[in-house]
């Protein structure tokens, strides 16, 4: 008896300890991807607790199409015309210790990716571990011009949107109580 309420306890606790991967769809960002300062912001709820996160990723597609840009006529001449490539940044971010953050682009046309949010600073996957935070994405573009004009600005555009978090969840109350009963009952079916 006492080995079988050993494997019994072994196996649960073997069978919390392995991570879960928990996708959900952010049809929030649906639509065309704002520009600073009319960033998008959601509250995502994994509708979950973690007692460890290993790794959060995003699948993104849509599309993104590059800005307009020219010269001062001072500092740079007016023409030729260049482009302004765009990229969204999408990330979760604790001003005190920092972002979890990915980019996506430059594109200039349709796009479909699947990135890892990356930590920088102190920042880690603890701000996740309730299983809610705010998720923001906007447009932006890494060129400096010195001495140009933007004419059009960068756009983008999201169709679809998924976080993928692989994780230990944290199994709920009632379910623990379940797992309780049913090895009180394979318990006393023995004796």
């Amino acid at each position: 008896m006492k080995k079988f309420t050993l494997l019994l306890l072994l196996l649960q606790i073997g069978c919390f300890a392995r991570a879960d991967i928990i996708t959900v769809p952010l049809t929030e960002l649906a639509g065309p991807v704002g520009r600073h300062p009319n960033w998008d912001v959601i509250d995502v709820d994994l509708g979950v607790t973690f007692s460890e996160i290993q790794s959060v990723k995003i699948q993104v597609s849509g599309t993104i199409t590059p800005g307009l840009g020219c010269g001062d006529g001072v500092e740079r001449p007016v023409l030729p015309y260049f482009e302004i490539p765009g990229i969204i940044e999408i990330f979760m971010d604790h001003p005190a210790i920092g972002s979890c953050i990915t980019t996506i682009g430059p594109f200039d046309g349709g796009f479909s990716v699947e990135q890892f949010l990356e930590c920088t600073y102190d920042a880690n996957w603890d701000i996740l571990l309730d299983g809610q935070e705010e998720l923001i994405a906007h447009i932006t573009s890494n060129l400096i011009v010195i001495g140009g004009t933007t004419l059009e600005y960068p756009t983008a555009d999201i169709s679809q949107a998924t976080l993928i978090v692989e994780a230990v969840v944290i199994p709920e109350p009632s379910t623990l109580l379940l797992l309780g009963f049913g090895a009180i009952a394979l318990r006393k079916r023995r004796t």
